[in-house]
């Protein structure tokens, strides 16, 4: 997979599933990406602009150890 440029994130790139509510809250640790949040809940680290959009996240590259951070469910879009 792609590197993903996290400046670049916006709403448009969350359209193959839809958020249906709340899952998982999780602490950031020291060092942590979005990317790899994604990958530890969703198993594919293209997803962490579903995690951006839900917690309204301005920075996504500038996460700090004790940020909780809540992960979205997801369901497919029909």
């Amino acid at each position: 997979l792609a590197s993903l440029d996290l400046k670049k994130i916006t709403s448009a790139d969350t359209t193959l599933y839809d958020i249906a509510g709340g899952w998982a809250e999780h602490k950031v640790i020291a060092h942590e990406t979005l990317t790899r949040i994604a990958l530890k809940y969703y198993g594919d680290k293209r997803l962490c602009p579903y995690i951006v959009k839900y917690n309204s996240i301005s920075r996504p590259d500038d996460l700090s150890k004790g940020m909780k951070i809540l992960v979205p469910k997801l369901k497919p879009r029909k």
